[in-house]
């Protein structure tokens, strides 16, 4: 994989996503906020992590947390580790194709039912699709906490509230993640660097639609245990941007 393009996006990546987030903060900290009334615990959680650690350092946190996320995504996703693909679009499609599966009626086992509510327009909303994926990916990494705790921390609180707005343009920070990190690129730099893909198991996300039990099974492994040195690839090109340091 290219690294000089993929530090030069990790940059990029940053100063977008604390903006996103910054911008999310001050919405949902606004007294006439509807988050306050739709998600009262989390919006607490927050006002008490900012008391205690400072706004900067929230803010610096979660855009680092949902960078983690999207490309560890991008990367099992582009290997197959995932049955149905969590931030990149099947063969000659635009949208995510975890989302447009649940358009079609199959969710994921276990996901939220709210997510078909807004699909098929029983719950209100301005962006009804964008609504739906922000909770197919909150799903979804929750999925991979059990064999990935290290990476996948439960998202419930406050980081969930704090997820960046446009995930689903071409311009979006998923569309450029897309663009350095190619399928070809990751799979070549997995061939050379074996011990990074030996980070991911190879667990398939279950889909309900009957034609996925023809897709070819991989065998599971169990995640090796591992310290801070899990930090490796783009997160820790962010890591190094933001503190300077190893990342441990």
């Amino acid at each position: 994989m290219d690294t000089n393009a993929l530090k030069k996006f990790a940059q990029a990546a940053r100063n977008l996503l604390i903006d996103q987030v910054t911008a999310k903060l001050d919405l949902g900290l606004d007294e006439a906020a509807p988050a306050r009334r739709e998600h009262p615990m989390a919006v607490k959680e927050l006002e008490n992590a900012i008391a205690k650690d400072g706004k900067q350092q929230v803010i610096e946190q979660v855009a680092y947390t949902w960078f983690n996320r999207f490309t560890a995504l991008r990367f099992m996703d582009a290997n197959a580790y995932t049955q149905v693909r969590a931030v990149s679009p099947a063969e000659g499609a635009t949208r995510p194709e975890i989302l447009s599966e649940a358009m079609a009626g199959n969710l994921p086992d276990g996901a939220p039912v709210a997510i078909v509510a807004l699909l098929d327009g029983r719950t209100p909303s301005n962006d009804p699709q964008a609504e739906a994926y922000r909770l197919l990916l909150v799903h979804a990494c929750n999925q991979w906490h059990g064999p990935m705790p290290f990476l996948f921390e439960e998202i419930g609180d406050y980081t969930e509230l704090l997820m960046p707005e446009d995930l689903l343009s071409q311009t979006s920070i998923l569309a450029e993640l897309r663009k350095v990190m190619t399928e070809d690129a990751v799979r070549t730099s997995r061939s050379s660097a074996g011990s990074t893909s030996s980070t991911f198991p190879r667990r398939r996300i279950r889909s309900s639609r009957a034609s996925r039990k023809t897709r070819r099974s991989r065998p599971r492994t169990s995640p090796p245990r591992r310290s801070c040195s899990h930090r490796t690839g783009s997160s820790a090109i962010w890591w190094r941007t933001r503190w300077g340091g190893s990342g441990c």
